[in-house]
């Protein structure tokens, strides 16, 4: 009988030994199994934003989200006027005026009750960018290190952006850091058509880009766009802000079901990246 008992101690305790060598919390906290990372949802971000959208959304109604970009100092709340873009160009959360402004998402985006499911085609969030001079005293204002992704070694570093709702915690792929004319290409639409939305992402958006991401976008993807100033474009141009239509552009698709979670994007440089004309020509 104690010969059988101390058999039964040792099977368990070999399974036990067994689970932990394998089973270990990721950095991000999600268990893995071996190298292998998943994500069943896209409620299972490492990142829970729930109390920080609750309680802002307390002290202001107009609260939609909250934005996260990692390796910035993009980690903060953002709001919508759902009936004029220009209401938060120039003010704060507190809708005082402010020249540094607020993450803002378009008006015609939609958010529902909060849930993935519901979120509109495209979300496109404004923020402004006094600079894009990773060495200007004021470059760390708002959007201004979203042009730490004109960083090749950076961009590769930040496969994902956290975009979260009131009632899910929402991961988002990049696939596209792009230069654009906003009077060109209405990369900022959530009301477009989904086939024309599709195109404008496929067509427009992703050949300005200025890596050629290995992201396969799918029909019914949901995008976020994050939209800012540009001074200087890739070829040394100089845009003459703020006599310009040009803006600069990250764009991402939200992670599907059961997919991968990725350690660093992979793409190559985008040797040709299309150059919108000058919207201001002498």
């Amino acid at each position: 009988m104690k010969h059988k008992t101390r058999l039964i101690i040792t099977v368990i305790l070999t399974f036990v030994m067994l689970v932990s060598c394998t089973a270990r919390p990721g950095e991000d906290g999600i268990f893995s199994f071996g190298t292998r990372r998943t994500q069943s949802s896209p409620a299972l971000s490492p990142h829970d934003f729930s109390q920080q959208i609750s309680d802002h959304k307390e002290l202001n109604g107009d609260t939609v989200g909250w934005l996260y970009v990692p390796g910035t100092g993009i980690d903060d709340v953002v709001v919508c006027d759902f009936t004029d873009n220009n209401f938060y160009l120039r003010k704060n959360f507190e809708k005082e005026y402010d020249f540094n402004g607020v993450f803002y998402a378009d008006r015609r985006s939609d958010f529902g009750s909060g849930k993935y499911s519901e979120l509109g085609r495209n979300t496109c969030i404004y923020g402004h960018a006094m600079t894009d001079e990773p060495d200007h005293w004021n470059y760390h204002i708002k959007f201004g290190e979203l042009h730490n992704f004109r960083d090749e070694d950076f961009a590769r570093e930040t496969p994902y952006i956290y975009f979260s709702t009131e009632g899910e915690n929402l991961v988002w792929e990049v696939f596209a850091v792009f230069f654009a004319n906003r009077n060109m290409v209405p990369f900022n639409r959530n009301d477009l058509e989904p086939d024309e939305l599709n195109r404008v992402v496929t067509r427009e958006v992703i050949p300005r880009s200025i890596y050629k991401y290995d992201v396969k976008i799918q029909p019914d993807d949901k995008f976020l766009t994050l939209s800012t100033c540009v001074y200087i474009l890739p070829d040394g141009t100089d845009t003459q802000y703020p006599d310009t239509h040009y803006r600069y552009g990250i764009m991402a698709r939200l992670v599907r079901d059961n997919e991968d979670i990725k350690d660093s994007a992979s793409f190559t440089i985008n040797r040709s990246p299309k150059i919108d004309p000058d919207p201001f020509p002498n």
